[in-house]
């Protein structure tokens, strides 16, 4: 069944945002003479990371509170 909550449709609408992203990135619509297509359909990377955010909120908190400060609260790089 469906699991409640907000992340099960919130991962629906990131899927579907990114398969349109990828299909609108084929070489046939950039080369084909509908840049524009390519170009407004990538701007919904904004969306993306919004809905992105929203979806794994528990894992940037806990992403922010281990793995960007140490045991003496000091800021480190993970990179």
């Amino acid at each position: 069944g469906w699991i409640g909550g907000f992340a099960p449709l919130s991962g629906v609408i990131l899927g579907v945002i990114l398969g349109i992203i990828v299909i609108c990135s084929m070489q046939w619509i950039r080369r084909g003479g509908h840049f524009q297509i390519f170009y407004w359909t990538h701007l919904l990377y904004l969306p993306f990371f919004v809905l992105l955010i929203f979806h794994a909120t528990n894992f940037w908190v806990k992403f922010k509170i281990y793995y960007l400060f140490d045991d003496n609260d000091e800021y480190f790089c993970i990179v």
